[in-house]
C-alpha cells in the first residue's frame, strides 16, 4: 500500500517487479497516468505499452476491480484509514491465492492463439 501515486511510487513498484520476473523480459500494459509515463522511470526488462485514453474496455484488469468494489463494505461503514487498508489487503489476498478465478475475471487464457 502506498500512501500516493506519483512516479517514485510506481518506479518502487517496477523495481519490485523486475526483481519478481529474474531477468526475463515482459510486456506491461498501462494507462495514461502521468506518473507512467514520467522520463524518469528505469523500466529494465519491461517493455511499457500505452492503452489508448478513455478504453477501459482494453483494460483486462477493469472488471476486477469491479468485483473488489462489489465485495467491499460501504464506505461510510470504514472506521479509518487504517481498517480500509485491512479489508483491502484481505482481498487483494484472497485473489492472489485463486488465479485461475482472477484469469477468469479478467478474461485471460493460457493458451496463445
Amino acid at each position: 500500500m502506498m500512501p500516493y501515486s506519483d512516479s517514485i511510487t510506481f518506479q518502487y513498484f517496477l523495481d519490485y517487479f523486475k526483481i519478481r520476473l529474474s531477468n526475463t523480459y515482459c510486456i506491461m500494459f498501462l494507462d495514461n497516468a502521468g506518473w507512467h509515463k514520467s522520463k524518469k522511470l528505469d523500466w529494465g526488462n519491461i517493455i511499457p505499452i500505452y492503452l489508448p485514453p478513455y478504453s477501459p474496455n482494453l483494460n483486462a484488469i477493469e472488471p476486477l476491480w469491479k468485483i473488489l468494489k462489489d465485495r467491499l463494505p460501504v464506505l461510510r461503514a470504514i472506521k479509518n484509514e487504517g481498517e480500509l487498508q485491512d479489508i483491502l489487503c484481505e482481498h487483494i489476498g484472497c485473489l492472489i491465492d485463486h488465479p485461475e478465478e482472477v484469469k477468469s475475471i479478467c478474461a485471460i487464457s493460457d493458451k496463445v492463439n
